[in-house]
């Protein structure tokens, strides 16, 4: 059997220095919401060096997707 300790933070450790499974930190799942929102991003940067209603659009689907991965916390 494998003992347990505490760190200085007091994470629980067993004696070869591993994380225990309850002190494993959980990431949100993946999202396309943030990539969708860099390709807005970028259409409405490059609407400045084409035509401003390139910008207005790019700047509107960035506005909407930022909504959209705000409202669903990040997950998709």
């Amino acid at each position: 059997m494998v003992d347990k300790e505490k760190n200085a933070m007091g994470t629980s450790r067993d004696n070869r220095g591993l994380p225990h499974a309850e002190a494993v930190a959980h990431a949100p799942r993946p999202s396309l919401w943030p990539l969708l929102t860099a390709l807005a991003v970028s259409v409405a940067i490059i609407g400045l060096m084409v035509n401003q209603a390139v910008v207005v659009v790019g700047a509107a689907l960035g506005l909407v997707f930022i909504i959209g991965w705000g409202v669903t916390g990040g997950h998709s």
